[in-house]
């Protein structure tokens, strides 16, 4: 039988399929969630929003950046990489980032294993990133401004093994990240050997905002039987268009042996930038920890240096530290690697501001023993500007414009000449 439809069921009909085939043809808006967990590939789920609940999702960015619309990590999820995937956590995001409370981006030991990667420790040393490993640590490496490396392995010790560095989260995005949790990348804390040097966190975003905690600290390392130091602290860098974050930053490196100074490792870098912003800021911070780190020189001339609760011995062989804005503060020292002629030079284009407590202190970094031109000898006191005593040597150098090392005490058969003083060259 056939049935004749009257004619507003006609429109109605073709209303319908014509719905029918809009949402059949357009793209999905359905979040993919994550609700166990789950180890994915960065070319997985590609433009997609993608929510982690409760679980651990690990992204293998080993065959490059995963590129997805947006990102939301709650109720105590947890987005990470494998450990000692070169790539890290690499990810680009067409919309916002969230990280509620209690949930994390997390790449804690993420890094090289002991003893591994550049900055690798050995003997018990803490591993070296952005800042220095405790107990004898290697030299830093890595880019202050867009950080890409792993952090190191802690150097053995007969009683274990060294702590694992930390890992590398790079993302970016042009809406907003909000950090309500934290995203981290810390070195490994262990007993009786070297810890993991803080890993690296570049985050490259619209929109900064949050309470939350950003991480790249060195691992600590605990124990009494063995001598070790503690990791240095990793890199962070954060470019941002719009900053309204109130949350903590740490680059802080970790506790060696007995907390001393000699065992513990020193701070990593911070780095921050506004889109709109003529001027950059660079941060040494080792918070409570009181370590050193030995960093070359650099030419930042568009960054405003700050060094806060900071211990920091700079190599200036490659040339002079040039940046906007100096400020030494919250108990900082600076000072230059011993015996190095160049000395501690910086060239400072706008301010530059040593607060009390804080100092650029050379005190005995200049030639050793018996060294120098006016270096002593049979117990004669080393000559600079003056004349040392008990038959010191000529004096020498420039009166206006001095650029040499104090030299050395002469040695006797009951001990040993003490050092010259460094060099210092400010220009502001």
């Amino acid at each position: 039988m056939r049935v004749k439809l009257p004619s507003y069921a006609h429109g109605l009909a073709h209303a319908l399929l014509v719905l029918c085939l809009a949402i059949l043809l357009a793209p999905s808006v359905l979040a993919v969630e994550f609700t166990t967990n789950t180890t994915i590939t960065s070319s997985d789920l590609n433009g997609e929003p993608i929510i982690v609940t409760g679980c651990t999702l690990t992204i293998d960015c080993s065959g490059g950046v995963g590129s997805y619309a947006s990102l939301l990590v709650r109720s105590g999820g947890v987005v990470t990489h494998p450990a000692g995937s070169a790539n890290g956590l690499w990810l680009q995001f067409s919309g916002d980032v969230t990280v509620e409370a209690g949930s994390r981006i997390d790449a804690d030991a993420r890094g090289y294993g002991s003893q591994l990667g550049p900055g690798g420790g050995s003997s018990g040393a803490g591993a070296s990133h952005g800042g220095t490993g405790g107990y004898g640590g290697k030299a830093v490496y890595d880019s202050v401004t867009a950080p890409s490396q792993l952090g190191s392995g802690g150097g053995n010790t007969s009683g274990g093994y060294g702590g694992a560095g930390g890992g590398l989260i790079r993302i970016t995005t042009p809406g907003t990240m909000t950090i309500a949790g934290e995203v981290r990348a810390d070195g490994a804390g262990v007993n009786n050997a070297g810890g993991g040097s803080g890993g690296s966190i570049f985050l490259d975003v619209g929109v900064i905002t949050g309470g939350g905690v950003i991480s790249a600290r060195g691992g600590s390392s605990n124990g009494a039987s063995y001598t070790y130091g503690g990791g240095g602290g990793g890199r962070i860098s954060v470019l941002y268009g719009t900053d309204t974050y109130t949350g903590q930053v740490h680059t802080h490196g970790g506790t060696g042996r007995n907390a001393s100074e000699a065992n513990n490792g020193g701070p990593g870098t911070l780095y921050y930038k506004g889109s709109s912003e003529p001027y950059g800021v660079l941060v040494f911070d080792n918070g409570t920890v009181s370590g050193w780190t030995v960093h070359p020189s650099f030419d930042m001339s568009d960054t405003d240096l700050i060094l806060r609760f900071a211990k920091i011995s700079f190599n200036c062989s490659g040339g002079p530290i040039r940046v906007h804005n100096l400020s030494v503060g919250n108990t900082s020292t600076v000072t230059h690697v011993a015996t190095l002629p160049e000395g501690l030079d910086f060239r400072v284009g706008g301010d530059a501001i040593i607060e009390n407590g804080s100092q650029l202190n050379v005190s005995g970094r200049g030639y050793g023993a018996q060294l120098g031109p006016g270096g002593g000898s049979s117990g004669a006191g080393g000559s600079h500007g003056g004349t040392g005593g008990y038959g010191g040597k000529a004096v020498y150098d420039s009166i206006t414009a001095p650029s040499d090392l104090g030299s050395g005490g002469g040695n006797t058969s009951a001990g040993t000449g003490g050092e010259g003083g460094g060099l210092v060259r400010l220009e502001v």
